[in-house]
């Protein structure tokens, strides 16, 4: 099965604003995943939260909810909340929600993101500063600077006490804390 190649080159096509290359490969990657596994395994989860992050990439904010939701689903149905491919899942969504306003949706995910890399002792992860970031930024929108700050700075110390100072993350963490 080719799938992960196609799936990880759909990627690098979005990255390069390939949009058109990335949809017909994310398609091609959902057609055979749609085929040849069960419609409740992870794969396939992935498979859809991938095609969501496309469509949330290009715009298309109601069908990437739709594809996100559904991949959220299957992982839950599958007990396997604790994953990597999960919490990026919550990531997404959170995210999702922040450009679509719904700030009190988004502060749950990245919360649900936040209690999973503290339980699973990620809690130091370059992906626990992001979601403390996305926090502290929803934080801010709904009004609550004290919290967005503190928020803020946990996000900024994770990066500057783990990674070289000249690292591309300690540069945004440093932008991003001010």
């Amino acid at each position: 099965d080719k799938s992960h190649l196609k799936s990880n080159l759909a990627y690098i096509y979005q990255k390069l604003s390939k949009y058109d290359e990335a949809k017909s490969l994310h398609e091609e990657v959902l057609k055979t995943k749609t085929e040849f596994l069960n419609p409740n395994s992870q794969d396939y989860a992935i498979a859809l939260m991938n095609f969501g992050t496309y469509l949330f990439e290009t715009g298309e904010h109601i069908k990437a909810e739709a594809y996100f939701l559904k991949s959220e689903a299957i992982f839950k149905k599958n007990n396997d909340s604790g994953s990597f491919a999960y919490t990026s899942l919550l990531i997404n969504l959170a995210q999702l929600y922040d450009t679509k306003r719904h700030l009190k949706k988004s502060l749950d995910y990245y919360e649900k993101v936040i209690d999973i890399y503290s339980k699973s002792g990620l809690e130091n992860s370059e992906n626990m500063s992001l979601a403390l970031h996305g926090k502290a930024s929803a934080l801010l929108s709904v009004g609550d600077k004290d919290e967005a700050i503190k928020s803020e700075k946990q996000s900024f110390e994770i990066i500057k006490n783990n990674f070289d100072h000249t690292s591309l993350q300690y540069g945004n963490a440093a932008l991003n804390y001010g």
